[in-house]
């Protein structure tokens, strides 16, 4: 599969892009998200501030991709006005370079 070494890279220089691009999955995510309140409108938010989501595991944890500086609190302001099915949380996760 082309899209490991691809986000191994993406990660790596910390381009979102292609991080974009190497998280896309076309067999799981397609049926997972059908299953998941308030999916669709959380990719609708990121795909507005073109930031990276996905499915985490086999859900219903979302994953989010963001650089520090970077509209976050834009985006989680704009998750906030959501009318969502179900409470999220938010929660940072800190890389070691």
């Amino acid at each position: 599969n082309e899209h490991i070494p691809l986000l191994l890279d993406a990660l790596k220089e910390g381009n979102l892009e292609k991080i974009k691009v190497a998280i896309e999955d076309k067999i799981h995510v397609p049926y997972r998200s059908t299953l998941i309140a308030d999916y669709d409108k959380v990719k609708e938010v990121c795909d507005n501030y073109n930031l990276p989501m996905t499915i985490s595991g086999s859900g219903s944890t979302l994953l989010i991709i963001y650089q520090e500086g970077r509209k976050i609190k834009e985006v989680i302001a704009a998750l906030k006005k959501e009318k969502m099915k179900y409470p999220f949380i938010l929660k940072k996760a800190n890389f070691v370079k």
